[in-house]
Order: structure tokens, then sequence, then C-alpha cells
């Protein structure tokens, strides 16, 4: 039985492993298939229009303060505190403010001030900083037309 020679071995071997590398390297260059277009139309994308934030309201409460920002329509937000200085921050995707004056002086329970700026990118947003005097819990509510921020009564400093 006669055998091929080593270099016609080697050079099969060669363009087998060639061959294989180039349909690995395609298969993982191809882009995954597109959903088609009704696929996830209209689900967790902000609207084409932006929200208002129209007035800034305070309110006491039973001790509490209540700040109400109500706005052109159901407003969603996210919220943190902030330290140094002590705040909360609210930010309003999607949503300019309109006719807001700032800073507005609150000096009423825990809440000193009130801050807005709006931050313009591909959609706006409105960034509220409720200014506080001292450490204080709080309660975000949803409205009908915005959201209800309620600050617990100062306890005293001991």
């Amino acid at each position: 039985m006669k055998r091929a020679p080593y270099h016609l071995k080697r050079r099969w071997i060669f363009s087998v492993g060639l061959v294989a590398l180039a349909f690995y390297v395609l298969g993982c260059a191809t882009s995954p298939p597109t959903p088609p277009a009704t696929e996830g139309a209209g689900v967790d994308q902000p609207s084409p229009t932006s929200q208002e934030l129209r007035e800034i309201r305070v309110a006491d409460d039973q001790g509490s303060v209540n700040v109400v920002l109500a706005g052109s329509d159901a407003i969603r937000y996210t919220a943190f505190k902030a330290i140094n200085p002590l705040r909360l921050v609210v930010d309003l995707p999607n949503t300019e403010a309109k006719g807001v004056p700032s800073p507005l002086l609150v000096d009423r329970g825990v809440v000193d001030k009130i801050e807005t700026a709006v931050i313009r990118d591909a959609q706006p947003l409105t960034r509220v900083e409720i200014g506080l005097k001292q450490e204080s819990a709080y309660e975000i509510s949803s409205e009908q037309d915005g959201i209800r921020v309620r600050f617990e009564p100062a306890t005293p400093l001991m």
C-alpha cells in the first residue's frame, strides 16, 4: 500500500483547518436577526413629547412638610438622598420645567429651599433638588398630575 507523501498530508490538514477557521470567523461576525417591527413597539419607550413640570407647591400637614411637583400628566421619577449639602434629588426624565422659579426659598420644617435645573440631552431631564436642614425620613407618592414628597417632622436634636 502506497502512502501519500508527507507534504501532501500536511497541506491537506492545513487547508481543512483554514476553511474551518474561516467558517468560525464568519459565523461569529454575523449579527443576530433583527426582531420584527411590531415586537417591542411602545413598551418602555419614552413618548416623543416631553412632560412639563408646571408648579411646585409646599404645604404643612400635621407637622410634616409636603412638596408637590405638579405637571402636565403623571410624572415618572427617580430619587436619591445626597449629602454635602444635605438634599433629596428627584430626577424627572423626559420632563421640562415651565415657569417654575428657582431657587424657591421654603424654610418650613426640615425643608430649606428647592432648586430646579433642566438638563438637555437627547431628551430633557428636570432635576429638582430639595435642600434639607437636617436628616429626615421621606415618602414619595404618585398623583394624577405629578408626585408628592412628604417629609416627616423634624426630631429635636439632643
